[in-house]
């Protein structure tokens, strides 16, 4: 009787062990799962992606999505460069975006992973969270352009709109130009475009 007693008493307490671990076990995993640890909060969504009309002085503008955070508004950099026909190569995991600026020894490096932006062998260390990634592109805040590149970036939350005003001559304004300087050539030359065919019979 007292063997069995004995037996009975192990077993109960190997079960307790048992429902202790198990409790245990969850608690951790419920803790790691909901807890707010500030490595994991990180890459947590808090902003609104959503189109927005881009407008460069005396060119024009498109419609390029932007991320707006707390009213201010993050740039898809190669969106903006590509528009602007600057030069650059985004990184296959876009964690990083290289190339040169208006001339080929403006080298410039935007890094995500350091958090930081070369240029012109200078280091601009940004914020936390002044570069956004997404599974498509990777978003700088707006009044980097301006600071670093010389872009000057307003964002108009109510309107929507960004308006990019600068002083440097853009490689897209260089090739307007250029267009408009051929076309004024071929008109002193009587190189004109007839809009209609007119066929003789």
């Amino acid at each position: 009787m007292t063997e069995k007693k004995a037996c009975f008493n192990v077993n109960w307490y190997k079960i307790y062990l048992f429902c202790i671990r198990w409790r245990i076990a969850t608690c951790i995993f419920l803790g790691l799962v909901f807890l707010p640890f500030p490595g994991f909060t990180q890459d947590v969504v808090e902003y609104d992606e959503i189109p927005v009309f881009f407008n460069v002085q005396k060119f024009g503008g498109m419609e390029i999505n932007t991320i707006i955070k707390d009213e201010t508004a993050y740039l898809p950099i190669t969106d903006v460069f590509n528009f602007l026909k600057v030069k650059n190569t985004i990184s296959k995991d876009l964690d990083s975006i290289s190339g040169f600026f208006l001339n080929q020894k403006a080298i410039y490096l935007i890094d995500k992973d350091h958090n930081k932006i070369i240029f012109q062998g200078e280091t601009y260390q940004l914020k936390p969270g002044d570069l956004i990634g997404t599974e498509f592109n990777l978003y700088l805040k707006s009044n980097y352009f301006g600071e670093i590149f010389g872009l000057a970036c307003t964002f108009n939350f109510r309107s929507l709109s960004v308006s990019l005003t600068t002083d440097l001559e853009l490689p897209v304004i260089r090739e307007m130009r250029q267009e408009q300087m051929r076309a004024n050539v071929s008109r002193l030359k009587g190189e004109v475009k007839a809009d209609t065919t007119v066929v003789l019979i």
